[in-house]
């Protein structure tokens, strides 16, 4: 009965670990309006494909597949969210068999999956109409295909695996990472082998070209503000100060450990303040680092020669925030090389524990029973503390509050965070406008075609066209929100125009993408404020 258990339980493991992780994600699924990043992800289903195209700023093929996707079924928001959410499924499971291609035993290979499985980011974008969890699931495909190709060293197995490389990253170029580092370490792993080298080193090159082919036009036109935006919010490093410099660099460590098992941080960090838990999580990190690079030295040769293609994307991805290209730390950017990670931190362990057994003489199902049950002690904790919730957004509904009540000479401000959730609901018409000098961090904009409608033109600062609104309509229609981030139109408080608003309230997404452990609400409560121009007559929100 027990060796029977310790072929069959593994199994079992997963299976209950992914019955319950989709039941989980599938509470993301919504009915309501889509939520701010992903109304601008499924606006280019509003327009031509050459159009869509171009309003993608670094993920032009999955742009293009949601665009058909929602095409299908146009009115459903729960339709939009169903690719991420099947891209999650397929990737948890397909973390099985890459652990065990390395040699993970059953059992460790099954805990690396089941704590995949419960994943807070991944629990949480499965629902999102983002690429995170297609990034995953291609980022295991192209493992497979590296493997294959570093073993065979075939012209056909090269050429599958550049092909697949160029196609990956045309999906999403968060992907260049993976494939950068898949194949330079795998040239520098036939650096000697002459009769080979020139295969391997001829499809990197001919890799490196298409990639950049398929890179240049995005590269060129790529907005400003993208980086910027991340710089600010600390996952990349930013060179103008030494804070800066400093912040940034706990703020990336500490970024990713707070995502990958979510650690309840104190919303009082979630402003970006040097908050001491903070500095004590990123120190942790780094500790942890590494030891498991000390351990991964301590590996079988055969074994580290397997896995070196795997585990250097992680520390390439990091390379790449210090250069300023990519993010590293946000959490949902991170989702990406998840499974790389995972892939060294189950290795590691399993060699570690199996030494300990054998130095002890211990008996090895007991100790991986133990070790089983830690984990899935673990994994619940983090399955209990991370629910997929969807932003609850409606501003269908608000609108037509808002039209019920409408007077002659009314107007409706809507604030940048709400503008493409607005636009994707079709409530006003609408044109998009690509690469102005007004770029925003998405690479497009929206403008209102509607006079009685108006959105921000600039994703920062003082709004123009706010100016003379007093000297010609007589009441303002503010769309405000109650989640806690940047809005153009408010400051602590007030409107920037001068006139008094009611204050908006911190969701449980809090500034900078924070969140706590527990989440009594998290709903964004777009809500209207007429706004009358009468001195000492306070607002009035429904």
């Amino acid at each position: 009965m027990t060796a029977r258990w310790h072929r069959v339980g593994p199994y079992l493991l997963i299976a209950a670990t992914m019955v319950a992780a989709l039941i989980r994600r599938a509470n993301g699924f919504t009915s309501h309006s889509l939520f701010f990043d992903d109304a601008w992800a499924a606006l280019p289903s509003h327009v031509g494909a050459g159009t869509a195209l171009q309003m993608s700023v670094s993920t032009p093929l999955w742009t293009m597949v949601e665009r058909w996707w929602i095409l299908l079924n146009p009115h459903s928001t729960s339709w939009s969210q169903f690719p991420p959410y099947v891209c999650g499924a397929l990737g948890s499971v397909l973390v099985f068999p890459l652990l065990r291609r390395f040699g993970a035993s059953r059992w460790a290979a099954a805990i690396g999956t089941s704590l995949l499985a419960v994943s807070p980011m991944i629990t949480t974008y499965s629902t999102r109409v983002k690429p995170y969890t297609a990034e995953m699931l291609l980022a295991i495909g192209l493992y497979f295909l590296a493997d294959r190709a570093r073993r065979d060293r075939h012209i056909r197995s090269l050429a599958i695996f550049s092909l697949a490389g160029v196609a990956s990253f045309a999906v999403s170029f968060a992907l260049f990472s993976t494939v950068a580092a898949l194949w330079l370490v795998m040239a520098w792993q036939v650096r000697r082998d002459t009769s080979s080298r020139l295969r391997v080193l001829s499809g990197g090159i001919i890799t490196a070209v298409l990639l950049g082919a398929v890179a240049a036009p995005y590269v060129v036109n790529r907005p400003p503000s993208l980086g910027d935006n991340w710089v600010n919010r600390g996952y990349m490093f930013g060179y103008d100060s030494l804070h800066r410099f400093v912040h940034n660099v706990i703020q990336i460590f500490a970024g990713f450990t707070h995502a990958f098992i979510n650690y309840g941080f104190s919303s009082r960090f979630a402003a970006g303040v040097n908050y001491p838990a903070v500095w004590g999580v990123a120190i942790v990190t780094l500790i942890i680092t590494a030891l498991v690079v000390w351990r991964v030295r301590h590996l079988d040769l055969a074994l580290r020669r397997a896995v070196a293609p795997v585990a250097w994307v992680v520390p390439v991805s990091f390379l790449a925030a210090v250069l300023d290209a990519f993010p590293f730390g946000d959490g949902r950017t991170d989702i990406v090389f998840y499974p790389a990670l995972l892939v060294v931190l189950v290795l590691v362990l399993d060699d570690s524990v199996r030494r300990v057994v054998v130095a002890r003489g211990w008996s090895w199902r007991r100790v991986s029973a133990v070790v089983a049950l830690v984990a899935v002690l673990a994994g619940v904790d983090i399955f209990w503390r991370s629910p997929a919730l969807y932003p609850k957004i409606d501003v269908r509904n608000l609108y037509a509050m808002i039209l019920k009540q409408w007077k002659p000479g009314d107007v409706i401000v809507v604030p940048a965070f709400v503008t493409y959730t607005w636009a994707d609901e079709g409530l006003t018409p609408f044109h998009v406008v690509i690469g102005d000098a007004k770029q925003w961090p998405q690479g497009f904009r929206v403008v209102s075609d509607d006079p009685r409608v108006i959105f921000p033109i600039n994703w920062t600062g003082y709004d123009t066209q706010l100016k003379t609104l007093r000297f010609h309509h007589p009441r303002v229609w503010y769309i405000g929100y109650t989640l806690g981030v940047w809005n153009p139109y408010a400051v602590k408080g007030k409107f920037v125009d001068g006139i008094p608003m009611s204050n908006y309230t911190l969701g449980t997404l809090q500034a900078y993408g924070w969140r706590t452990s527990w989440f009594p609400n998290y709903s964004i409560n777009t809500y209207a404020t007429p706004l009358t121009y009468q001195p000492n007559k306070p607002a009035s929100p429904f």
